[in-house]
């Protein structure tokens, strides 16, 4: 059976697969409150934005043992959540 670190890592590898074909190909886009986008970016969103979280509360927790595959993997989703910062264009800090 797979162990913690080993599903979340699995999961980091699905979300960048679904990151690169949700920019590299089109997909059937949807309206929701007016919003246009492609059904693609529901699971990328979902997985980007809870995946870091979760591993820096496993990190936590498990201070006393050193993991490297909760530590891949998050350097894995931060990767994700800055290259779908750059892909929508995002600007914390607007002139």
């Amino acid at each position: 059976m797979f162990g913690k670190e080993k599903v979340y890592l699995f999961l980091s590898l699905i979300s960048t697969f679904l990151l690169l074909t949700g920019i590299i190909q089109v997909f059937p886009e949807v309206t929701f409150m007016g919003l246009h986008f492609s059904l693609i970016w529901i699971p990328v969103w979902i997985l980007t934005l809870l995946l870091p979280l979760y591993g820096i509360i496993e990190i936590i927790k498990r201070v006393d043992e050193v993991n490297y595959i909760f530590w891949i993997a998050l350097l894995l989703n931060l990767f994700n959540f800055f290259i779908v910062i750059r892909y929508f264009k995002f600007q914390f800090f607007p002139d």
